[in-house]
């Protein structure tokens, strides 16, 4: 064996012990319950390895499937709230319009007026979740308009939660690539804005795991704001006054993992959504010039009219905190792509700063009301005893009782480029593994474009094929031309490996496409139901000990239950 050969081997070997070193499985789906640990160690560390993945039991709302068990019936939110405004523009990197269309025809615009409307407006913040275009924004801009950009962020008038390159979907995703979405935007954020986000703001993904909470606390982000759960799910919660609560990993018996959430209160993070209860009542606040608003009426500054839109806001507000078990509460103010007029921002700062001006001037209305960032919000918080979640939102519910209630479909929906997206993911990573073993310092500028377009991918409206035909031949696109770059790379440093250039076949020329291949289908239900039949539970702990309450397994069940389970944790 060659000298980049031995190498090679080596590094792959050593990250695949490492990675399942820290594998923990936790499933539990039509009543069988499977665990798996390798946390290292000899036969002394069975029994602690066990005790480590034991099923929290202190939680108060444990989520299974389509149902919640709440074991605390939590009071209700003291009398007087403060009521953080936080203006944001959801701005998808491909649905309707591709990434280029979409920054061309309205993000640079949003952007521009966001600084330029900030800058002017001392007591106005703004939030930004989509690094992506931000980055693209950052590149074409003057200087001028960098230096307030970066004095409003020190500031904190302009916070960017977050900080991935895009707003992942939770559903179909592979845990490496949405780390490396996650890396991405953060070093792009430290090294040209200096700034790490201590927040999150994933609103549209179609449903929520526990994967999420788990990998932004080992970033350090320990608050987050999250919107389309389980319908079902969420109406119970607000009856527990619940919206708010610490989510916690099954296995996290120290609770070092557990980040505040806020969950939206309707469906949608949009103006007419957020504000309460009553949508015929708040459309009349999305009063921004090219609000897409379903009233007839809006709120305005007139000194005549501010008290009844005062009195109706306060209103809305008022039955949003009975959600929430806190003096707090957060009121998304927004839409898809909103402020790309440069009247937008300045027409909802004058009508707002009236209408909060006349509520935090009457003490009958005991509210406070301001604009704010998630941070400022989340801040608010602090010291204030939350209820424990655990569990995850899959799948996604909107409505039970219409067409389309169960959001199952996507999770197969264009599978060649799920495919697609998947090798390129390998790829990517092995030529990592590949500039290692060949001790190589520069990058090339088509692998940081290939990172980026996988990152790109993972966004809720991609890798789930849910954007429109044209934006999705245009993710195509990108997947394929950064797959062959990333096979001439490879191509390279193997060459480079091997010191022969001229006789090796262009990797380039492979056909990466997957081979057609027969295999034996084992049926797997991923909606979870209880059943009332006999409950098995099987616990494996370094493959030492099995327990079956009804069975005895062989050895060779035993070592079967491993493969399959860890082959199904690599590859979800």
């Amino acid at each position: 064996m060659k000298k980049w050969q031995v190498v090679f081997c080596a590094v792959v070997t050593s990250t695949l012990l490492l990675f399942a070193r820290h594998i923990i499985v936790d499933r539990a789906a039509n009543g069988v319950e499977m665990r798996l640990s390798m946390n290292g160690g000899g036969t002394g560390d069975v029994s602690r390895t066990c005790e480590m993945i034991r099923r929290l039991q202190n939680v108060s709302m444990i989520v299974r499937g389509h149902e919640i068990k709440l074991t605390e019936n939590l009071n209700h939110p003291p009398d007087h709230v403060d009521v953080f405004v936080v203006l944001h523009s959801h701005v998808d990197p491909g649905w309707l319009q591709t990434f280029d269309q979409y920054y061309d025809s309205k993000v640079h615009d949003i952007l521009n007026n966001v600084v330029e409307a900030l800058d002017q407006y001392d007591a106005l913040r703004f939030i930004w979740s989509e690094v992506s275009f931000l980055e693209r924004w950052w590149s074409f801009s003057n200087d001028s308009n960098r230096a307030r950009l970066m004095k409003l962020i020190d500031e904190g008038r302009f916070e960017v939660t977050g900080g991935s390159w895009v707003m992942t979907d939770e559903a179909t995703t592979y845990f490496w690539s949405t780390v490396d979405n996650m890396i991405i935007g953060h070093q792009f954020l430290l090294r040209r804005l200096k700034v790490l986000p201590q927040t999150s703001w994933s609103v549209d993904p179609f449903g929520h795991g526990s994967m999420m909470p788990y990998l932004l606390s080992l970033s350090g982000i320990n608050e987050m704001v999250i919107g389309r759960i389980n319908a079902v799910l969420k109406e119970k919660m607000k009856e527990f006054h619940s919206l708010h609560y610490k989510w916690v990993q099954p296995w996290d018996t120290e609770l070092k993992w557990t980040p505040t959430v806020n969950v939206l209160p309707r469906t949608y993070y949009t103006t007419t959504d957020a504000c309460g209860p009553d949508p015929s009542i708040c459309c009349k606040f999305d009063v921004a010039i090219t609000a897409r608003s379903i009233c007839n009426e809006r709120a305005t500054a007139d000194p005549k009219r501010v008290a009844k839109y005062a009195k109706q806001m306060a209103e809305q507000y008022r039955q949003l905190q009975s959600y929430y078990n806190s003096p707090s509460v957060l009121v998304a103010v927004g839409d898809d792509f909103a402020y790309a007029n440069p009247k937008d921002l300045p027409t909802v700062y004058r009508v707002y700063s009236a209408l909060f001006s006349y509520i935090n001037s009457d003490p009958q209305f005991n509210m406070t009301v301001r604009f704010g960032t998630v941070l400022e919000y989340f801040n608010s918080l602090k010291g204030i005893s939350l209820p424990l979640l655990s569990g995850d939102f899959f799948p996604y519910i909107d409505n039970p009782n219409g067409p389309y209630g169960y959001w199952t479909g996507f999770y197969n929906q264009r599978p060649y480029h799920k495919r697609l997206e998947r090798i390129l993911e390998s790829k990517l990573r092995a030529l990592d593994l590949l500039t290692i073993a060949a001790k190589a310092h520069d990058i090339s500028i088509m692998n940081e474009v290939a990172r980026r377009d996988l990152a790109l991918f993972q966004h809720h409206d991609a890798i789930t094929g849910t954007s429109e035909r044209p934006v999705m031949f245009d993710f195509f696109d990108r997947l394929s031309k950064s797959l062959d770059s990333i096979l001439t790379e490879q191509e390279k440093f193997i060459s480079q490996l091997q010191g022969d250039s001229a006789e090796n076949r262009s990797l380039s020329s492979v056909d990466a496409r997957p081979t057609v291949e027969t295999f034996q289908l084992l049926p797997q239900n991923i909606i979870r139901f209880n059943r009332d039949d006999e409950r098995y539970v099987v616990r494996d702990c370094l493959l030492q000990s099995l327990i079956s309450l009804h069975a005895k397994c062989s050895s060779a069940n035993v070592l079967a239950l491993y493969m399959i389970v860890l082959y199904d944790s690599l590859h979800k």
